[in-house]
């Protein structure tokens, strides 16, 4: 009787810690979901202002070019054409910072989808252990209370799973 009820202690202790090891986990891998879809929302945010940055940068280059072709006067020339470089160089600085940016982006998104997987994989073995425990526990109980309980035991403790335990008891 008193392992008994030292048996249901340590279960009834065994699941509480796992139920609260799984609802973290759970809380775990629903910040990083959170964290995985802003940063899908950044990158996106990001690749768009990268394509406009080079439409820009496509768009300047072309007028340089065509201011180049078609001034005649050098004065007017040299002022048009050194500020459409400046411009140039200015939107190509932030274009590398917007790729180096999305890269860190992807690099991140990558990492929380690892460790979101880690986190299943540890939740999914948490889940076994407890079953197994279970099972372990329906099964001292059942050698030391004897067969004809061991039956009504597992069918209420495990439901259909019982049935099996019980029959190869």
């Amino acid at each position: 009787m008193l392992d008994d009820s030292r048996y249901r202690l340590l279960e009834s202790r065994l699941e509480e810690t796992v139920q609260q090891s799984m609802n973290i986990k759970e809380e775990k891998i629903s910040t990083l979901d959170k964290k995985l879809q802003e940063s899908k929302a950044l990158n996106v945010a990001l690749r768009a202002e990268l394509t406009t940055a080079h439409k820009t940068v496509n768009a300047l280059s072309q007028k340089q070019e065509e201011q180049k072709n078609t001034s005649r006067q050098f004065s007017d020339g040299d002022r048009s054409q050194g500020s459409a470089t400046a411009e140039l160089l200015r939107i190509k600085d932030h274009l590398i910072d917007v790729e180096k940016s999305n890269a860190s982006l992807q690099t991140e998104s990558s990492l929380l989808k690892d460790q979101i997987k880690q986190l299943e994989n540890q939740n999914i073995s948490l889940n076994n252990q407890m079953v197994a425990l279970q099972l372990h526990t329906l099964l001292s109980e059942c050698v030391s209370d004897g067969p004809e309980c061991c039956a009504a035991r597992s069918s209420h403790s495990l439901g259909d799973g019982g049935r099996v335990v019980a029959a190869t008891v």
